[in-house]
């Protein structure tokens, strides 16, 4: 979880990187916006 598992805010790492993917697919067309999900993206799988 990127949060505390008590708190309505929490994520889980796998519904986390599916959000980033999806994002990516929405912004195809702009890299800077890639670049910073991917930028993302790789910083969650590290965590």
């Amino acid at each position: 979880r990127l949060t505390a598992p008590d708190s309505p805010a929490s994520i889980t790492i796998d519904a986390y990187l599916l959000e980033l993917e999806q994002l990516a697919m929405q912004h195809a067309e702009n890299n800077e916006h890639k670049a910073i999900l991917k930028a993302l993206y790789d910083y969650a799988q590290n965590l």
